[in-house]
């Protein structure tokens, strides 16, 4: 047994010594199952008789091990301690406060007013009480909407019967007094606060069993040294009781100085108080609860679409919710009807038949359920399903019968549906049994049927002419001497496709269709021995019954769609020109191999192969002709490697081969075997033999490579390092190699290069070209436009930092395509250009054989409406000779429009002036190498004097580049150059 059930985790608990010793708890129990429960502050009061106190304190000190300290008035308490409080003394506590009064205050309050006998008082007259007991049978009545106008109506009853001061009811909650309601004066507690197990307002009163009269000041608002003024005296508390279990208690307060006698027949009264309040929250709760149901219940008919109903039968009054008054055209169920009443809204061919169900089930107790017709309020039928459940006296006789009515009216029409598609249905198979003879035979898929035994029952035409078998002579015969199925890559038969389904239950009244074969492609065998791909399903054969009656078997010949299917896989994973692997699949091949190098020590080497001299061989013989050689090319790779290697050609004339456990040591000995028949191989093409050499990239595979992007950069830039040295050479990448640290930067850059482009950093300047007679005096009527970039902070970049990054990695031709762009859009603000100024403007190689970029400038001219004979096309000789009848083709298309071509940097690179014949040329600007040292060098000057001159007999003008000082100036003067440019004449200034 337990004083206190619960208290909140942390709360200071009141203990009483004196009252657990009386009440012959033990101690040690008690302080245990508060400790369990949360509490481990304590304030203990001691019994004021001495030998009491000591057995006490002893019982104490056995069950706590918390510090103890002697208790003070205004002190604050530190959680996990004991406070004693002395002997005489009232505890008060205000939140984490403690307050002392002694008992001799409140004995000496009492006296004074006991000594005040004209105020005793002598109890409520009798037809007072009859007063109070009315208005409280009134209150009883009554319902209502909460609980606060419940105690409100109550309390207001309770204060003016006794004239008192205040009502307070609380409510006991998990160990804890909550103060629920106030009324009148209530000393400084609210609504909603929560109180400590022990308090002055209800003492030890944890589990209230009678009303009891006491005077106990409140601890609620307390100040030191003023306990008795600020206190609230109350003076009757008595217990609330709802439907068996203590809801709280019911406090009585007075004004200070008002007597504390009740006569008996008060007491009574006030108890009469109580069973009322705690009978009144009792049918609030039940209505509460009924409510709830009903709503719910209600939301329950509501969705299923029915009304109840309750037949009184000695009294033939029948009662329907709500939802079925409609029925007999009434808005109220009061009163009710009869029986008869309610067969009239049944159909009449239906009335005899549910009179006779509720005879049968009153008589024989048989379940009543039934399905009839009724007839709504606008005398439109609907199909109901009424179910009722009669209740018998003890003479056996039937005195009420209740049930409920539901609308399936819906379901009947899927039901009467149903039967017209049913019979439909059977007179459709009676007409469509023949037609499925005939379809069978028609289609092209084969068609075989077994009984339960797995012998052919039927086969159609198709499956005979893929068996070999005629349908008479296999008919009887087990499925596997005809439908033999063979695994097509291992050739081995497969068993007997009725095993796939063996599984299925035999009464399992469904179909369960599951392939013939499962995870492999199968083949059927012919009887002569040919065989043909297949795909099918077996499916099980029920009887009407549910019973398996045999199975069928569906399959067709795939044959060309499987040769199909694996052609469109070879050709997603190979080059169709080599036949070797093409470059998607080998950057498979590639990932994979590097994930391999990362979970184990395998050593791999990548190679990257580039052919040398082959675009001479295709310009010069064609592209069959390179095609030809690329093929041929492939085969002699494929035979200088193992097995165990990956070949794949990853565009152009360009191969990748991934070397499987291969260091670089032996890498580097298969490298020179290839690149040693590769340069013995001799290519014979109409009568000519060429010769044809390769450059080779390796890397090694590594575990700190992240990619396989990484490493195919890694090799390009060995690969690429092989060329710059001389072609037809072997080059390892290593991370130390000043030259391949040179080509990543060169890497770099052109990602640089393509952030400038993507954030608009690429800018326009140009320098004039001027007439060598008077090259200061005449105004600027010829330009050079010249590329500059921003990095990010904003300085210029000479073309020369970044051009060969960006020829090295295919960026020229969008960023010819940008140059033109924005110059055409520069010229088209400035409007009409004076008659005789162009600019010049540079185009790469890459962009002159790029035929898509022909058609970019012609619709550039007409989007900017600029002049073609204002626009001026530099080339370099080394492009315009690479690819001559592109060029010639690029140029002489441009040239109907009206453009004009230079042809830059000439003398450095092939000088050969046999290609200016085919060439239309309107200037040849000289190298300015040579132009530069041309004062000091005869050579130099020989070469400016050649090249002039040969231009002037072809009709070509000359500009000189690199025009430092007036003493080159006159040097060029002197031999006749046409045109001047360089830094000695004007430099380079923004185009805005």
């Amino acid at each position: 047994m337990t004083l206190i059930e619960s208290v909140p985790p942390n709360a200071i608990a009141i203990v009483s010594l004196e009252t657990l010793v009386a009440a012959e708890y033990d101690v040690t129990s008690q302080f245990a199952h508060l400790a369990s429960t949360g509490c481990r502050t304590y304030v203990v009061m001691l019994p004021s008789e001495t030998q009491a106190r000591h057995t006490a304190l002893e019982a104490l000190r056995c069950a706590i091990s918390q510090p103890v300290t002697v208790a003070q008035s205004n002190m604050d308490l530190s959680l996990g301690c004991v406070y004693i409080v002395p002997p005489n003394c009232l505890p008060i506590l205000d939140g984490q406060r403690l307050y002392l009064i002694q008992e001799s205050a409140i004995g000496d309050h009492a006296r004074e007013r006991d000594r005040d006998a004209s105020r005793m008082r002598q109890g409520l007259s009798p037809d007072q009480i009859n007063r109070s007991l009315q208005q409280l049978y009134q209150l009883g009545t009554e319902t209502y909407d909460n609980l606060e106008t419940l105690f409100t109506a109550y309390a207001r009853v309770s204060r003016d019967c006794f004239d008192l001061d205040g009502v307070i009811l609380g409510r006991l909650e998990g160990g804890m007094h909550v103060i629920e309601f106030t009324y009148g004066a209530s000393g400084g507690l609210v609504a909603g606060q929560v109180l400590p197990a022990y308090d002055a307002v209800w003492g030890t009163m944890t589990e209230c069993q009678e009303t009891i009269t006491c005077a106990f000041p409140m601890g609620s608002g307390l100040e030191p040294g003023d306990q008795e003024s600020s206190c609230v005296w109350v003076y009757i508390r008595t217990p609330i009781v709802v439907r068996g279990t203590l809801y709280g208690v019911l406090c009585f307060t007075v004004k200070h100085g008002q007597d504390l006698e009740f006569h008996p027949t008060e007491y009574e009264m006030i108890e009469s108080i109580s069973r009322a309040i705690g009978h009144a929250i009792g049918i609030y709760r039940v209505q509460t609860e009924l409510a709830e149901l009903k709503g719910r219940y209600d939301l329950v008919l509501q969705g299923a679409g029915g009304w109840l109903w309750d037949w009184d039968i000695q009294r033939d009054r029948l009662v329907v919710t709500q939802e079925g008054l409609d029925l007999f055209g009434r808005k109220s169920s009061v009163g009710g009807v009869s029986l008869k009443s309610f067969q009239t809204v049944v159909h009449s061919d239906d009335r005899d038949r549910v009179c006779a169900a509720i005879k049968t089930h009153l008589e024989q107790r048989q379940p009543f359920e039934i399905e009839c017709r009724m007839y709504r309020s606008n005398q439109s039928l609907m199909w109901v399903q009424i179910t009722g459940q009669a209740l018998w006296n003890d003479n056996e006789e039937p005195i009420r019968m209740a049930g409920s009515v539901h609308d399936i009216s819906r379901r009947k029409r899927a039901e009467r549906k149903q039967q017209q598609l049913e019979i439909a249905l059977r007179q459709a198979l009676s007409n469509e049994q023949k037609l499925a003879q005939c379809t069978l035979a028609s289609i092209e898929e084969g068609v075989i049927t077994t009984n339960t035994r797995g012998a052919i029952v039927y086969m159609n035409p198709s499956a005979e002419m893929m068996t070999g078998w005629g349908a008479e002579k296999a008919q009887g015969k087990a499925l596997e001497m005809v439908f033999l199925l063979i695994d097509e890559q291992t050739q081995e038969r497969l068993p007997n496709p009725l095993a796939v389904i063996a599984a299925i239950a035999v009464n399992d009244s469904s179909a369960v269709s599951v392939p013939l074969a499962l995870e492999v492609a199968i083949a059927l065998r012919h009887r002569d021995g040919q065989q043909c791909s297949i795909e099918g399903s077996i499916t099980p054969l029920h009887q009407a019954n549910g019973r398996q009656r045999g199975h069928v078997i569906v399959f067709r010949n795939v044959s060309q769609t499987r040769l199909l299917t694996a052609k469109l896989s070879w050709e997603a994973s190979h080059d169709a020109l080599t036949g070797l692997l093409n470059r998607r699949y080998f950057e498979q091949q590639l990932d994979d191999a590097l994930t391999q190098t990362k979970e184990s020590d395998e050593a791999k080497v990548l190679c990257y192969l580039d052919l040398d001299r082959f675009q001479i061989i295709n310009d010069a013989c064609g592209h069959l002709a390179g095609d030809r050689l690329l093929q041929q090319i492939g085969q002699t790779i494929q035979h200088n490697l193992r097995e165990c290697d990956t070949l794949a050609r990853l565009g152009g004339d360009e191969f990748g081969v991934i070397l499987h456990q291969c260091n670089l040591e032996i890498a580097h000995a298969l490298a020179e075997c290839i690149r040693q028949a590769v340069e013995d191989f001799r290519f014979v093409w109409e009568g000519k033999s060429f010769g044809v050499a390769v450059s080779i990239g390796l890397v090694e595979f590594t575990r700190d490579i992240d990619d396989w992007q990484t490493l195919l950069r890694m090799v390009d830039t060995a690969c690429y390092a092989a060329k710059n040295r001389g072609r037809n050479r072997i080059r390892t990448y290593q991370v130390d190699s000043m030259e391949l640290i040179a080509q990543h930067q060169e890497h770099r850059w052109s990602i640089q290069i393509r952030r400038a482009i993507e954030e608009h950093r690429f800018c326009l300047y140009r320098q004039p070209i001027v007439t060598s007679q008077a090259p200061y005096d005449t105004p600027y009527r010829h330009y050079e436009v010249l590329l500059r970039m921003r990095d990010e902070q904003g300085n210029i970049l000479s073309p020369g930092t970044f051009i060969p990054a960006a020829e090295r990695y295919d960026l020229m031709p969008t960023i010819d395509r940008w140059i033109v762009r924005q110059s055409f859009e520069l010229l088209s603000r400035s409007g009409t250009s004076p008659e005789g100024m162009f600019h010049s403007i540079n185009l790469s190689g890459t962009s002159i054989n790029d035929e898509s970029f022909l058609h970019f400038l012609q619709n550039l001219f007409q989007q900017y409406a600029v002049l073609p004979s204002s626009i001026c096309f530099e080339i370099t000789e080394t492009s315009a000779i690479g690819n001559l009848n592109q060029a010639s083709e690029f140029m002489m298309t441009l040239r109907d429009l009206g453009c004009k071509f230079a042809l830059d940097d000439f003398g450095s690179g092939m000088s050969s002036f046999g290609y200016l014949k085919q060439l239309p040329i309107d200037f040849l600007k000289i190298d300015g190498s040579f132009v530069r040292d041309i004062e000091t060098d005869t050579t130099a000057r020989a070469i400016v004097q050649s090249i002039h001159h040969v231009g002037h007999v072809m009709g070509i003008e000359t500009i000189a580049e690199f025009v430092e000082n007036d003493a080159i100036v006159a040097h060029l003067q002197e031999m006749g150059i046409d045109y001047l440019q360089g830094y000695g004449i004007a430099m380079p200034e923004p185009w805005i």
